[in-house]
């Protein structure tokens, strides 16, 4: 390279940093960037080298002529090493016309691309089924939440009326029974008391303390013998445990009973 800055030895001795340095005055980021910008704004030139006239190198099919079987071996050994990218390439190098001839009639070639077109349309292949693969995904993972979302709709519905279900079990149940009755026949009695307590008392006439207080005795006595009945009814289902429910009662049960 020539440059006022280059000596012939090829190294930089022209910069002026370079020529004043001194410890601690010039660090190597200036010495650099002034050479980079010397170099950009007066770029260095190649030394011109006399050069013999040569021939140009001989033509492929000059090679292929003067050469011999030798040649043609060697060449024949070299494509069989090259990969399909390679072949392809040469055989679109316009600058060796008579070598994209012999290319495209020569068998290894020929195979090599034939292996391409197979191979481009395996990944075609491939590739559709790979789609129609993953439209089938698709199409069985919406089926998937729809069904689920039935499922959740379904499962909702039914836990709903399972807890209703329980909910009307426990109430009806034998002890939330007893305990209703309990209570009815605890008012009717309180309020049969209550109703003497205020015939007693000269705030209520004779015909309405009959009237009032053969009502809360007949509702006492309603729920007692309501009780009564529950009562044989279990002990007969105890006893007779055969029995369907329903028939249950008094005229159902054995003679003997």
């Amino acid at each position: 390279m020539q440059h006022p800055w280059i000596d012939e030895a090829q190294f930089v001795i022209g910069c002026t940093s370079l020529l004043n340095w001194a410890p601690g005055k010039t660090t190597l980021t200036e010495i650099v960037s002034e050479i980079v910008e010397e170099f950009f704004l007066n770029p260095p030139t190649r030394q011109q080298q006399v050069r013999a006239h040569t021939r140009p190198p001989p033509s492929f099919a000059e090679t292929m002529r003067t050469s011999g079987n030798s040649a043609m071996d060697e060449l024949l050994a070299e494509l069989r090493e090259l990969p399909p990218s390679e072949l392809e390439r040469l055989s679109m190098d316009e600058t060796h016309v008579e070598l994209q001839k012999y290319l495209h009639k020569h068998p290894t070639f020929q195979q090599k691309q034939s292996q391409r077109s197979n191979l481009q349309t395996e990944v075609e292949g491939l590739t559709q089924a790979r789609q129609s693969h993953q439209d089938a995904l698709s199409a069985k993972r919406k089926e998937y939440l729809e069904a689920y979302h039935s499922y959740k709709i379904l499962h909702e519905t039914v836990t709903e009326k399972g807890r209703l279900q329980q909910s009307r079990a426990q109430e009806n149940s034998p002890e939330a029974v007893h305990a209703r009755l309990s209570g009815l026949a605890d008012a009717a009695e309180n309020q049969s008391e209550d109703i003497l307590q205020q015939f007693q008392g000269k705030q209520m006439d004779m015909q309405s303390f009959i009237n009032q207080y053969r009502q809360s005795r007949l509702e006492f006595h309603r729920v007692a013998i309501l009780q009564e009945r529950i009562k044989a009814s279990e002990q007969l289902q105890q006893r007779f445990p055969d029995l369907r429910p329903g028939r249950n009662d008094l005229r159902s049960a054995p003679s003997q009973w």
